[in-house]
C-alpha cells in the first residue's frame, strides 16, 4: 500500500514538473513582436528628395519666343547687319516680343509691333521672315506696316523682294504704295506699280544668285581690291559723277554694298558704284556684306582726275 502511494506521488510531481516547463518555453517561441521591424524597414512614405520641383520652375520666360517663326517662309536668310561688323542680325528678348505680338495678338497688338519694328531700322532685320508673313495679314494697316518696316531695314531685306512685288496687286491703295516704296529702298530700282517689270527684274537677279551658288568663289572669304582709281567719271551739276566698279570675290550672294552711310542691294559680283563727288581729293570707306554672314570693309583714296 505504501509502495502504491508513493508511485502516485512520483507521478503528480513529474506532472506538475512538465507544466512548469511548458510555461517557461511558450515566450521563447513567439514571435518577435511585430514594432521592431520598424526600425529595420525602410518607411514607404517618400523622401523629401522625392517631392516634385516647384511648378513655378516650368513656366515659361518671361521673354516669349515666337512660336510662329517657323511658319514664316524658310527662304528669307537676312544678311549681315550694317551695324554688326559680318554677324548676323540678332533676334533680342524685346524684338522676339514684338515679332510674337505681330503674328499673334489682335489688331491692335499687331499695329503696335509692326510700327515698333518699323522704328528699329536695319536692326530689325532678324525680323525679315515675321514682316513678310505679315504683308499677307487680315488688316490692310497691319500689312502696309510691314512694308513700311522693311524699307526701314534697307537693302539687308533684299530676300523679301518678291513678297513685296505680290504686294504691289494689293486691293488696299495704301498697302500697294508702302509696297512700292520698300522695293526702291531695298533695290534702288523704279518700276512703279509695274508688276511686271518687277517679277522680270527678279527673275534676272534671282538667277544670277543661282549661278553665283554654283560658282567656284561662291562661300569663299569675302573681299573686294581696294580702289586706286576712278573707272569712270563726267561733270554733272554740283560736280563730277564717279564710278568705281566694285569687284566682289568670295561670300555668298546678294550682296550689300555701302558707300559711307549710302548702302544698295546687288547680285552682281562687279557692282557699279555711282556717287557726285567734287574737290581734289576722294576719301571714303566701302563695305560689303554678303548673304552668309561675312563683311568687309576698305577706305580708299583717290586723287580726283578732274584735278589734274
Amino acid at each position: 500500500m505504501r509502495k502504491v502511494l508513493h508511485f502516485g506521488i512520483l507521478v503528480l510531481l513529474a506532472l506538475a514538473m512538465a507544466s512548469c516547463g511548458r510555461q517557461q518555453e511558450t515566450p521563447t517561441a513567439s514571435p518577435a513582436p511585430t514594432q521592431s521591424l520598424s526600425t529595420v524597414v525602410p518607411s514607404a512614405e517618400p523622401e523629401p528628395s522625392a517631392t516634385p520641383a516647384p511648378t513655378d520652375t516650368l513656366a515659361p520666360s518671361a521673354t516669349p519666343v515666337p512660336t510662329s517663326t517657323p511658319r514664316a517662309t524658310s527662304t528669307l536668310q537676312p544678311t549681315a547687319a550694317s551695324s554688326g561688323a559680318g554677324a548676323r542680325p540678332q533676334m533680342t528678348a524685346e524684338l522676339a516680343a514684338l515679332v510674337d505680338a505681330l503674328l499673334h495678338g489682335n489688331e491692335s497688338a499687331r499695329v503696335a509691333a509692326a510700327q515698333q519694328i518699323a522704328g528699329m531700322g536695319p536692326q530689325a532685320a532678324a525680323a525679315l521672315p515675321a514682316l513678310a508673313q505679315a504683308l499677307s495679314d487680315q488688316s490692310g494697316e497691319v500689312r502696309a506696316l510691314a512694308a513700311q518696316a522693311l524699307a526701314q531695314v534697307g537693302p539687308q531685306a533684299v530676300q523679301a523682294i518678291p513678297y513685296l512685288i505680290q504686294a504691289l496687286s494689293n486691293a488696299d491703295a495704301q498697302v500697294q504704295a508702302a509696297a512700292l516704296d520698300a522695293l526702291k529702298a531695298i533695290t534702288g530700282q523704279d518700276f512703279g506699280s509695274d508688276v511686271g517689270r518687277w517679277q522680270q527684274w527678279w527673275q534676272e537677279q534671282s538667277a544670277n544668285i543661282a549661278a553665283d551658288a554654283g560658282s567656284a568663289g561662291s562661300g569663299a572669304p569675302l573681299d573686294f581690291p581696294v580702289p586706286t582709281q576712278l573707272d569712270a567719271w563726267e561733270a554733272v551739276e554740283g560736280g563730277y559723277r564717279a564710278t568705281i566698279l566694285v569687284r566682289i570675290s568670295g561670300g555668298v550672294s546678294p550682296f550689300v554694298v555701302q558707300h559711307d552711310t549710302e548702302a544698295s542691294a546687288t547680285t552682281s559680283r562687279e557692282y557699279p558704284l555711282v556717287f557726285v563727288a567734287s574737290g581734289c581729293t576722294l576719301n571714303h570707306t566701302i563695305r560689303v556684306d554678303s548673304s552668309d554672314g561675312q563683311s568687309v570693309s576698305h577706305s580708299y583714296w583717290i586723287h580726283a582726275p578732274w584735278c589734274d
